[in-house]
């Protein structure tokens, strides 16, 4: 009922059939860091071909994690760098910063290591001949680790040995064509009667950046213009930061557009750091008459894409969580190649001098839910087949139409999300948590799962929920929701004690069965910090997780919803494993009815609880078997004795054979409350199989004589 929740610990639900948990394992027997991580996927990716699991940590890295080794670095971001994956847009996995900052990074399925991120220079030129889509590097090699799915980011200049250059674009690698040769995704100089040009600051890398496309400063000038650099006041700028590199090379994350008033000349350039914040002398000048002096000029910012959320939704890439504007949506155009500007015709040519003639052509398109002004930021963001949904801290807003035209309608003032990590679309149903419930939109309605039924419970958890440390994430199996909170502050958790909880509890798992629309468990030895929903053409369905107590390890909690054995996920095969979780300790499944089995209510509802009948199939593959299921009943409220007590009923203890035992057991124990409790009292490796089919229980009505 809604005031009490039956209680199950390791207890899952496949089949209807009522089992303990099999314990979880790792994808894999080495760490990929010293650091605890934050994110992870697994991808299929079409331009290699190839499938990888990845991984983010909280020192700012990204990795290949490796089944059999410490896997392969892709990015070193440093610790102010904390990246999620999020989405896959265009055969690319999306990692999105959390600081608002920050542009998000696409991987495409390269295995080059970031210490193989290469710039052109001394010797070496890269040139682009008329009509051609290869990349041709002069007088040096390109590396042999440069394979398909690395980017290749460059600034192409106006013509040929100007100084004034465009915009870095970036563009996948498709093939290596010769040491000296790079066919490339989408960009070629298309104009057959030129020469061929150059393109300068060229940088090769595992991850990309995307085109820049979001303005996140517009109210400022220019303080002065000397020895071709331009000088902008530190105080002007406010906090706004801008970052010019990293261990891995520079990220030049944001623009600089000068004079951006309508009919006036614009210009472009790459922020770098310096006493002032300084531009680097190269600029685009698409009016090819530079003013003389930008002194008291006017100036935009530009950045690329600092996306705390992103999702796909009608063919388009859609994004959220920029520092500047917190309840901004930004949409791009339907299919949009993200490595060059919004609306170009492919394959773009970045030697075309009419590229860039408007401010416009940076930018992808703004919806402000509901307004600029509004107190309640954006969290995330979830596709679904009719709205894409805006999930806010306290509301949820839907956006209808078609790009560029749309509209927006509340549809919920409640329902908000508590954690991004927690937000997932999976088969066109989205998932989410909030702080009173866990929701799921289907049918074009939200649907509170935890109402009457674990709702008070977890409301309670959320009372413990402080934004920084704490983490909910979700992820979808067979048929079963999963939604794990940790980090949670315990002193203001109490409330949520609940069966034979001991403490106010700091994490909690719970596992959703979507099919008989109820809770079917919580799990111990799980606090989740990010779960993805894994599923890989010729792979079994799985849901990969991180977790806090775990350093840098990849856990595969399949086997903890399914009941399937761990899975060999090198040899993609099931393995037999014992039910032991990864911390060394075994699962102990625990079940408490509610304590209103008889419904006996009211000063003449008392009840005789008669008898309990257990079925169950314990197998056990020890040559003495020691597991064993404790039984016992509670009874209490009852007229003839107030007091409430606990009967121990008896052990039903497992063998080794494969078979279906029922054991009944004389209860005679009379009150207004009656509960069933079983309680796994050993669980030895030697455990395989722990199922209860069927309980029966007899009461007779001791007023009504029923």
């Amino acid at each position: 009922d809604s005031n009490e929740c039956a209680y199950s610990q390791d207890l899952i639900y496949p089949n209807g059939i009522a089992q303990q948990r099999y314990g979880w394992s790792f994808d894999g027997t080495s760490a990929v860091a010293a650091f605890d991580l934050l994110g992870v996927t697994r991808m299929r990716f079409p331009v290699t071909e190839t499938t990888k699991t990845l991984v983010s940590d909280d020192d700012g890295d990204i990795w290949i994690h490796n089944p059999s080794s410490g896997g392969t670095e892709l990015w070193e971001g440093g610790s102010a760098y904390k990246y999620i994956p999020r989405c896959m847009y265009n055969g690319e996995v999306l990692f999105c910063a959390q600081d608002g900052e920050s542009p998000l990074l696409r991987y495409a399925g390269s295995s080059l290591a970031h210490a193989d991120a290469w710039a052109t220079g001394g010797s070496g030129t890269i040139t682009f001949s008329a009509g051609k889509t290869e990349a041709e590097l002069s007088s040096a090699t390109y590396p042999a680790e440069f394979d398909r799915g690395s980017f290749f980011s460059m600034t192409f200049p106006t013509s040929a040995g100007a100084a004034s250059e465009y915009p870095a674009v970036v563009a996948r690698i498709l093939s290596r064509n010769s040491s000296t040769s790079l066919s490339l995704d989408s960009i070629r100089n298309a104009t057959a009667s030129s020469a061929a040009l150059s393109a300068s600051k060229t940088t090769v890398r595992a991850l990309g950046f995307a085109f820049p496309a979001v303005s996140v400063w517009d109210s400022g000038t220019m303080v002065s213009h000397t020895a071709n650099r331009f000088f902008i006041s530190g105080g002007d700028l406010g906090a706004l930061p801008v970052r010019s590199g990293t261990a891995a090379g520079a990220i030049r994350d944001a623009l600089l557009v000068v004079n951006p008033t309508a009919g006036s000349p614009h210009f472009a350039s790459d922020i770098s750091l310096g006493p002032n914040i300084a531009v680097s002398p190269q600029f685009v000048d698409t009016d090819a008459t530079p003013a003389a002096t930008f002194t008291n000029t006017q100036y935009k910012i530009l950045r690329r894409l600092p996306f705390k959320d992103a999702t796909v939704h009608n063919n388009s890439l859609w994004g959220t969580g920029v520092k500047q504007y917190p309840n901004r949506v930004y949409v791009a155009p339907p299919l949009w190649n993200i490595g060059i500007p919004p609306g170009s015709i492919e394959p773009f040519d970045p030697t075309d001098n009419g590229q860039f003639a408007d401010l416009d052509e940076f930018l992808i398109t703004p919806v402000d839910v509901p307004s600029k002004e509004d107190s309640d930021p954006v969290v995330a963001l979830l596709a679904t087949p009719g709205p894409l949904l805006v999930l806010k801290g306290a509301s949820v807003y839907g956006i209808y139409g078609t790009y560029p035209t749309y509209e927006q309608n509340l549809v919920s003032s409640g329902a908000g999300c508590i954690d991004l990590r927690s937000a997932i679309s999976v088969d066109g149903i989205a998932y989410w948590a909030g702080r009173d419930g866990i929701y799921m939109y289907a049918g074009n309605q939200i649907i509170n799962l935890t109402q009457g039924r674990i709702q008070r419970e977890w409301q309670a958890l959320m009372r413990g929920y402080a934004d920084g440390t704490s983490y909910v994430s979700a992820a979808v199996v067979s048929g079963h929701l999963v939604v794990s909170a940790g980090g949670l502050d315990g002193s203001a958790t109490g409330s949520a004690k609940t069966g034979p909880d001991a403490s106010a509890p700091t994490q909690r798992t719970f596992i959703y069965d979507l099919n008989a629309k109820l809770w079917a468990s919580r799990l111990s030895n799980m606090d989740m910090r990010s779960m993805a929903t894994v599923r890989v053409p010729g792979e079994v369905n799985s849901i990969f997780a991180v977790s806090d107590g775990h350093q840098g390890r990849v856990v595969d909690l399949t086997p903890a919803v399914t009941g399937t054995k761990c899975t060999d996920r090198a040899a993609q095969t099931l393995a037999a494993a014992d039910p032991i979780d990864d911390a060394g300790t075994g699962p102990r499944m625990q079940a408490w009815t509610s304590s209103s089995l008889a419904a006996a209510n009211g000063v003449d509802g008392e009840a005789r609880f008669a008898d309990l009948a257990v079925t169950t199939n314990l197998v056990d593959s020890a040559g003495t078997p020691t597991a064993a299921i404790d039984v016992s009943t509670f009874h209490g409220a009852g007229l003839d004795d107030q007091a409430s007590s606990t009967v121990v009923q008896g052990t039903i203890t497992g063998d080794s054979v494969d078979r279906v035992d029922r054991k009944k057991f004389r209860v005679n124990q009379t009150g207004r409350l009656h509960q069933v409790r079983v309680d796994m009292d050993v669980t030895p490796s030697t455990t395989t199989k722990t199922q209860i089919p069927e309980i029966t229980a007899t009461f007779r009505d001791s007023r009504r004589m029923t």
